[in-house]
Order: structure tokens, then sequence, then C-alpha cells
């Protein structure tokens, strides 16, 4: 049934598939509620879908459940927001800058409903070489588009990314900020108007 639901796209896969738990749920049908909430939980990463399986399962399998899941978000080779989220949400923070350091050259930039509020996320949790991954990310994508109505963004993550320069020890192999930085203006010099906001106390 749920192979035939992903064929309608995810958005009715995740309501077909909550639908079918719940008649599952009421016919007394526990082994099959426990395979349509990891079902769930596997294409849908999250902490609501994580505690929907916990209360299925057991609260007594939730570290071992997050131990696991933490492992293969890792293993994983592709960048994702979900991802990230799924490792702040349940306290894996540690973890969260390791990831993204490692996939930093898949990050999209052009994300810019999801990303500044995760690059705010990392700083308030300390993660500030992640969150200057995250920046510049947005940063490049910025200044590539050579629009002067958005430049305000663009300045506006040239300045944290100047100031978390100050919060960073270990740059762990990316380009310190100095040299980003000049790399930047290098390359982008010939945008007066971007220049002329950055510059403006």
């Amino acid at each position: 049934c749920l192979q035939k639901a992903a064929a309608c796209g995810a958005k009715d896969e995740y309501e077909y598939a909550e639908m079918l738990r719940e008649v599952c749920r009421t016919l007394g049908k526990a082994e099959e509620v426990d395979k349509i909430s990891w079902d769930i939980f596997h294409r849908h990463r999250c902490i609501e879908t994580l505690n929907e399986l916990i209360a299925q399962i057991g609260e007594d399998k939730r570290a071992e459940t997050i131990y696991k899941e933490v492992d293969l978000v890792m293993a994983a080779k592709e960048f994702s927001i979900t991802d990230v989220q799924f490792l702040l949400d349940v306290g894996e923070a540690h973890c969260v800058q390791n990831y993204i350091i490692a996939r930093r050259e898949q990050v999209d930039g052009e994300q810019y409903y999801h990303l500044p509020p995760l690059a705010e996320n990392l700083e308030a949790k300390g993660l500030s070489l992640a969150a200057v991954v995250i920046y510049r990310a947005l940063l490049e994508a910025n200044l590539a588009k050579a629009l002067s109505k958005y430049y305000s963004h663009g300045v506006r993550y040239l300045r944290r990314l100047d100031v978390l320069a100050n919060h960073v020890s270990d740059w762990h192999g990316i380009e310190a900020h100095a040299e980003y930085a000049q790399k930047i203006r290098q390359q982008h010099g010939r945008k007066p108007a971007f220049w002329a906001k950055y510059e403006r106390p």
C-alpha cells in the first residue's frame, strides 16, 4: 500500500501512511502500526515523527533509536537541512559541525528561506565554524545574482562572517576569514553597490 502511495508524491504518501496507521491501530494490528511508524520516520526524519514512533514502540527505545539514526545521518554523503535540524533537535549539536564541514561543498546558498535561520541557530549554540559555512554559501549565492536590490542580505552575511571569525580558533582546513574575505573582494570588486553598502557605518 505504501508503495502505491509513494507514486502520489511525498505529501500524499505521508498523509496516506498516517491514515493507514490509524486504520491498523483501530484494527489492533500492532506489528503493522510499528512498521508504518518506522516507515514514516525514515521517510520524514524529524522530532515529530520520532516522538510518534517512540510513543508506539516505547520510551525505553528512545536513546537506542536516536543513537542509530545519528549514525545513519552521519554516514550519509549528501547534505540535508532536515538532517541537520534533526541532529540539533535530538541534542547532538556536537555532531552538527562535523556534518556541515564535511559536506560544505554541497550547501546550496539558494536555499535562502531555510539557511539563514539555521545559521542563526548554529551561532546561538556556539557552532561558529558551521555557521561560517552556511553564511559563506549564502553570501556567494547572493553575489552571484549580481542584483543590487538583494545586496543588503549579502552585506548582512559578510558582516556576520566578520564577527564569527573572532570566535573560530581552528578552521579545520577551511580557508580562514582574512583570506576568504580578500578572495571575495577580488572576485566581486566590480560590484560597487555592494561594497558601498558594506562599508557604510
